[in-house]
């Protein structure tokens, strides 16, 4: 796995300059309709596909919407408010998905109320 990141993400790696606290590797599809319950609700779940695969599209059944996504681009959806799955794809599809963890979230937003930050609960992330 580590040799076909290295391949398919090139120089720039998996460094995402803090934008996530937590990063995900994924093969495959979540064909079952779900929230992501424990993901941070003012935040977003960044996709980024990678391989040579056909399908594999994200579905937003309470919008009506299936969106194809390719090797290349990437796409922010709020993953703990928008019911979805990811559609099966014919040959090997992985997803690195960037996400903040609603209580790795809250935690950091203690940490810096206690170092004097003035980070209010409407401004944090």
């Amino acid at each position: 796995m580590a040799a076909f990141l290295s391949e398919e993400m090139g120089e720039w790696g998996c460094d995402y300059g803090g934008v996530f606290f937590t990063i995900a590797l994924s093969r495959g599809a979540s064909s079952r309709i779900h929230i992501d319950v424990n993901d941070y609700e003012k935040g977003y779940a960044f996709l980024i596909p990678l391989g040579t695969y056909e399908g594999g599209g994200l579905t937003l059944p309470t919008c009506h919407a299936t969106i194809s996504l390719v090797p290349g681009q990437f796409l922010a959806f709020s993953s703990s408010l928008l019911p979805h799955f990811i559609e099966n794809a014919i040959r090997t599809r992985y997803v690195i998905t960037g996400f903040t963890d609603r209580f790795v979230a809250a935690r950091s937003h203690r940490v810096l109320m206690t170092l004097g930050y003035g980070v209010s609960d409407l401004n944090f992330i």
